[in-house]
């Protein structure tokens, strides 16, 4: 495959991702919102996405990972990664503090249990510290959660960028990133900042990445990638959503992490070779924009799911009513994202290490991929 056709499958691969992280989010906060019928649903979807959407995306930082000068490295990391993190935290900061005291009742009032530990008055400076530790997972900083990615995503490229200097091969990287993974949860560590404890279990993907980067499907034919993928899609989708048989749980047990990296990992391969099969251009579109849908998704999702009396309607409704929602919000919350990416990219291009705009490439039939 070309290197054009490839860049597609690629970009239409993060959009499955971002796609499904937007979708998380709602259906996530819809478990809360709903009951019944309505509410098994958004469980159960909640359950699928969260199995492996995040893992997508370090597998696919593994796939485009090549060892490079450290000042050309870490130079594309903080210009691509810290810049926007650091802007759109403080932002992200400011705007949660000035909307705090008009939102909280609505959200507290509308989700019930669910929102009373989900809002806080830190102050500014305490959630500027937040923000600099990078530990933003399971810190009270609610302000624009989803920051924690990117300390992630940056400590785990630069431990593979360490590893990629050494050695390409991914089983290596496999091995170390188990057996780190195994010391970490033997010795347990107290938390690090930027993420640091979490990078061995990242790395595993990143390893994931690195094996399916290698060019070793290229030569599939693509219905035999979509029946295959599919196959993948429906058989772990199911375990992601189910779980194992009750009659395997002994075996299991012995076998620590190894039965959930197989739902992790085998869901992933089936949308990596639906991907292949199908590359889809809006699809790639959000692909390209994921970083910034990532950063701004979350602003619109509380807005119009939690905020707004129809928004929580919706899931207070039937079934029918409910999926409506799902799709409005998701559809609202994408393309509002999209818009403030754009907006961006079109009036301050270097905080997202741009220096042109990119998504003209796109509609003249061209892929920019960045991991």
């Amino acid at each position: 495959m070309g290197a054009k056709q490839r860049l597609e499958w690629l970009d239409t691969l993060k959009g499955w991702g971002i796609a499904f992280i937007v979708l998380g989010h709602i259906v996530g906060a819809g478990v809360h919102l709903s009951d019944g019928l309505s509410q098994a649903f958004c469980a159960g979807a909640y359950r699928y996405f969260y199995a492996f959407h995040v893992p997508l995306f370090f597998c696919v930082a593994g796939m485009t990972l090549r060892p490079a000068p450290w000042g050309r490295f870490l130079y594309g990391r903080t210009r691509r990664l810290l810049v926007p993190y650091f802007v759109i935290g403080v932002l992200s900061v400011l705007v949660y503090t000035v909307a705090i005291d008009f939102v909280a009742p609505i959200l507290q009032a509308g989700g019930g249990a669910y929102y009373d530990d989900r809002v806080t008055h830190l102050s500014v400076w305490a959630s500027l510290k937040i923000l600099l530790s990078g530990n933003i997972f399971w810190s009270p900083l609610v302000a624009n959660k989803v920051l924690w990615f990117i300390p992630a995503l940056f400590s785990a490229t630069l431990v593979g960028h360490c590893l990629a200097h050494v050695s390409q091969r991914w089983w290596a990287w496999l091995i170390f990133g188990m057996g780190a993974a195994a010391l970490v949860r033997w010795v347990s560590l107290p938390e690090l900042p930027w993420c640091l404890n979490s990078v061995p279990y990242w790395l595993i993907y990143l390893a994931f990445g690195v094996l399916l980067g290698k060019g070793a499907f290229d030569r599939l034919c693509r219905p035999a990638a979509f029946l295959l993928g599919l196959l993948c899609i429906v058989g772990f989708g199911t375990l992601a959503v189910w779980g194992w048989p009750d009659a395997w749980a002994p075996l299991l047990r012995r076998l620590w992490m190894l039965p959930a990296l197989l739902v992790v990992c085998g869901n992933i391969f089936g949308w990596f070779l639906l991907s292949r099969a199908l590359p889809c251009r809006p699809l790639a579109v959000l692909g390209i924009a994921s970083l910034g849908i990532m950063l701004f998704h979350k602003f619109p999702i509380v807005f119009l799911q939690s905020v707004l009396p129809w928004g929580r309607a919706f899931f207070q409704g039937g079934f029918l009513t409910m999926l409506a929602g799902v799709a409005v919000i998701f559809v609202l919350s994408v393309a509002l994202s999209l818009l403030a990416y754009c907006f961006i990219l079109r009036y301050f291009p270097w905080l997202f290490g741009k220096v042109a705009w990119p998504l003209g490439n796109l509609f003249n039939k061209e892929s920019h991929h960045e991991s």
